[in-house]
């Protein structure tokens, strides 16, 4: 029987953590959750009991580790090597973890409150039969997200919404995008970027004014680009546009956005996303990125019809890339 076609996991903004996982999020009812992801390469029959990935920080938790184990031949002795099991372990708690864990068309989601050391996760997860013989081609993949379990949650408020804009002299700077302006605060950008802050603050030798023209962006981008500095919800963006946030934030050195949206853009690669996060990956040289891209494109290259808007460089890079 021909076994079934890889496929990449759900991106996040289409699959399981679709209700309470997308850019910029703010939940009163809860704190809001901490993504990650990871995959892991077995063979059928490898050597020892467990195989596990790196362990990884979570995000949002300082001091907590988690790793994704798999149990080729089962974790209990009794079970006679005929189930492959799949478990989280988490270093520290408590802690909510929602999981799912993907291998081929088995996909099997996960919520529970983890204590310390716990691991939790899925038993009798596959036939070890249905595993496939050769290095590497058993790939599962873990969509995890992170949240904290103390009840009431303290609700944080996003920069924004110190803002009080019914006053006069609130905002004191202005970037000009064409025929629009766009409000923000010098003092504020200074905090998140030394070019914002060189620029703001005349350390670059550059007359200090009040406005900045800002020409080598269009309007949207900036705009999407403040309001995601600021906090605001940007609600569903397609990973063009985050592109062009991403540029910007490159631009003025923003890196604590630069690391979240390229965050995003690895969860979001699809057949139709591509294209753009390819050439993005291969302009900045992002290597974890360009990995990410060559791995999609062994997996899907049939799926991928149009691949015009790559320059031959970036598809010669692609194929060549050494997994």
């Amino acid at each position: 029987m021909a076994l079934p076609q890889r496929r990449r996991p759900p991106c996040l903004g289409h699959g399981i953590f679709d209700r309470f996982i997308h850019l910029g999020r703010s939940d009163m009812s809860s704190s809001p959750p901490h993504p990650d992801f990871v995959s892991l390469n077995i063979n059928r029959y490898d050597d020892g009991s467990v195989k596990a990935s790196e362990p990884r920080e979570v995000p949002g938790f300082d001091g907590l580790f988690w790793t994704l184990r798999v149990y080729p031949n089962g974790r209990d002795e009794k079970q006679l090597k005929k189930f492959c099991d799949v478990f989280l372990h988490i270093s520290g708690g408590p802690i909510r973890v929602k999981a799912t864990v993907i291998l081929d068309e088995t996909k099997k989601t996960l919520d529970a409150i983890f204590q310390a050391e716990d691991e939790l996760g899925f038993p009798d997860f596959c036939l070890t039969s249905h595993l496939r013989l050769l290095p590497g081609e058993n790939q599962f993949n873990c969509i995890v997200a992170f949240e904290s379990v103390s009840d009431p949650a303290l609700w944080v408020p996003r920069p924004y919404e110190f803002v009080d804009e019914a006053k006069d002299n609130t905002w004191d700077t202005e970037f000009i995008v064409g025929d629009s302006r766009i409000k923000v605060h010098r003092g504020f950008l200074s905090m998140t970027s030394s070019v914002f802050d060189a620029e703001f603050n005349n350390t670059n030798g550059k007359e200090n004014t009040n406005t900045v023209s800002i020409t080598d962006f269009p309007f949207e981008a900036v705009k999407n680009s403040v309001d995601y500095i600021y906090g605001h919800d940007l609600g569903a963006k397609t990973p063009a546009e985050i592109v062009d946030v991403l540029r910007f934030v490159r631009k003025y050195s923003i890196d604590t956005a630069i690391a979240k949206l390229e965050a995003w853009l690895l969860l979001n690669i699809t057949p139709e996303t591509f294209p753009v996060i390819a050439k993005y990956a291969w302009e900045y040289e992002n290597a974890e990125m360009q990995a990410e891209c060559s791995r999609f494109y062994a997996q899907n290259v049939e799926q991928l019809k149009d691949l015009t808007e790559l320059e031959s460089s970036i598809i010669t890079g692609i194929e060549s890339f050494k997994l």
